[in-house]
């Protein structure tokens, strides 16, 4: 066997390897049982939004998770699949909602996880959130 025709045969036996070493962990298999069914509603200056997203940002790294706010504020949360929640800690919230056009309907300092200020505790008896911005 040539010295090419071996190199050929190498790296799709490297290739495969590598991609079996590339499965789940057991860290990702611990956070996705860690995921908490979180609820709830956004208001801005005390109304509720009727539509927009919000994110959530765990402090401690991990999966962040998502939800779209609904016409009547009110959103559920999704890290890994439909509606499973979020894993547990604190996170840091965004909000983002926009009229389609170039108007945002929330104040610019909420649509960043750095700037908004808000953080939320993910826990099992904290399922159901209430998020007021101002």
């Amino acid at each position: 066997m040539t010295r090419n025709a071996k190199f050929q045969i190498f790296i799709p036996v490297f290739s495969a390897i590598l991609l079996i070493g590339c499965g789940n962990t057991n860290e990702q298999a611990v956070e996705r049982t860690a995921a908490v069914a979180i609820k709830g509603k956004v208001s801005l200056k005390g109304k509720p939004m009727t539509q927009g997203a919000v994110s959530f940002e765990p402090t401690d790294g991990g999966r962040e998770a998502h939800g779209t706010i609904g016409a009547d504020g009110t959103f559920t949360l999704t890290t890994f699949k439909p509606n499973d929640g979020a894993i547990r800690g604190t996170h840091r919230v965004a909000v983002k909602a926009s009229t389609g056009g170039k108007k945002d309907l929330v104040p610019l300092k909420y649509q960043s996880y750095s700037s908004s200020g808000v953080e939320i505790e993910v826990a099992d008896d904290k399922t159901d959130i209430t998020i007021d911005l101002k």
